[in-house]
């Protein structure tokens, strides 16, 4: 579990502002963690880990601060009764939820 989590995203946002590629397990929902992840306009991997499940109004604030550049989104923990379906509005190629893909895209080649 990570312990000093707003150490951490303090820390990154500072000296890897330009990341593509993101994956963090055990991480608590946060208005920092929203601003951080927000702020990376180059994301195009996202892969989160929640300590524990997320509400109905972190998940959509969670949707509401996805970077334009973001094709792919993996969120652990996440209640399957929950609205995610905000997500499938996301110019994303692939969405997975709890391991399950729910929509995958391909780019015409």
């Amino acid at each position: 579990m990570i312990l000093e989590q707003s150490l951490l995203l303090e820390t990154l946002k500072t000296f890897c502002p330009n990341l593509k590629y993101f994956h963090i397990l055990d991480v608590k929902f946060s208005t920092q963690l929203l601003d951080f992840i927000g702020n990376l306009k180059k994301l195009q991997f996202l892969s989160l880990g929640w300590h524990v499940e997320m509400f109905e109004e972190e998940i959509l604030n969670l949707a509401k601060i996805l970077p334009f550049s973001l094709q792919y989104l993996d969120l652990y923990y996440i209640p399957l009764n929950s609205n995610f379906d905000i997500f499938l509005n996301a110019p994303l190629r692939k969405l997975l939820i709890g391991g399950h893909i729910y929509k995958e895209k391909y780019l015409k080649g």
